[in-house]
């Protein structure tokens, strides 16, 4: 494992639509723009690439995976267009400037990967995401609901048939999708791996699939849970059962309390969505 001073390269790529790039600045010769929406001036940038307006973020970061895994930057840190969201219609991803993210993906990756949002929680929803019924996402599908492609199968399917084995009873994710990871990491699955996850994508061929928030919660499994490592060399994989796997992004906890707090926390977030569901429809 690399330490902090011996990585060779770095990259920031960015999953980006029409949201204004200005914060990006100070990492501008190191940072790739692939944008599904009005392209940004390719000059300012280490590369402007334009792709097809097709499966959220997650469509990005695959396609950048796949096409660079044997070429990829020591570090990569990926966000999306809109780290700050100072519109205030959605909560802030991180509060951290790039630098910051930059020097935390460097020094803080004894792990392989590391995450820039103190928003962390526990996802055991295999059966389904709980859009009707879990008030956090009723003001997003009352937002967004009606142009999402509905997953065909379950969560708790997507892991078997593309993560592989049983899954965890649980497992923690960062929220926003705002996070670094190494080469070493990511290439400890194969290329094809990602090949797979990114035609799920490309054959769905829309902007909004549920399956793009299926990976969100899966972005530290796919890097922390190879769980083909740890089974005991005396048991089968497949006799294993979630109750008897604990997911290493545990870790993502820990990282979250390091990290500065969001201007407003998701309590207060919440109550204001709630209000403007009520509004909008009233209106």
């Amino acid at each position: 494992m690399k330490r902090y001073g011996e990585f060779n390269s770095f990259e920031c790529i960015v999953a980006h639509y029409n949201e204004e790039l200005s914060w990006l600045k100070p990492l501008s010769s190191e940072t790739i723009i692939y944008s599904k929406g009005n392209l940004p001036n390719a000059e300012e940038w280490k590369a402007v690439r334009r792709l097809p307006n097709i499966g959220r973020e997650a469509h990005t970061y695959l396609h950048h995976l796949v096409n660079h895994y044997d070429s990829l930057a020591d570090v990569t840190l990926f966000v999306q267009g809109d780290a700050y969201n100072s519109d205030g219609r959605t909560p802030p991803h991180t509060t951290l400037s790039v630098a910051d993210m930059k020097r935390r993906a460097i020094e803080s990756n004894a792990e392989g990967f590391t995450s820039f949002t103190p928003v962390v929680m526990e996802f055991k929803d295999w059966d389904g995401l709980p859009w009707e019924t879990d008030p956090k996402f009723k003001w997003w599908l009352h937002k967004n609901g009606k142009t999402m492609l509905r997953a065909k199968m379950s969560p708790a399917e997507f892991w078997s048939e593309y993560i592989g084995g049983p899954h965890p009873s649980s497992i923690y994710f960062a929220s926003g999708a705002f996070f670094a990871v190494t080469a070493g990491t990511i290439r400890a699955r194969p290329k094809v791996f990602y090949e797979k996850l990114l035609a799920i994508f490309t054959n769905a061929n829309h902007p909004n699939p549920e399956y793009g928030h299926y990976i969100e919660r899966l972005w530290g499994s796919i890097f922390l849970d190879r769980m083909d490592e740890e089974c005991d060399s005396d048991v089968e994989e497949h006799s294993r059962t979630s109750q008897d796997l604990v997911s290493r992004t545990e870790i993502l906890k820990e990282i979250a309390a390091s990290l500065p707090p969001l201007p407003i926390p998701q309590e207060e977030f919440a109550k204001k969505r709630e209000a403007w569901m009520k509004a909008e429809t009233a209106a």
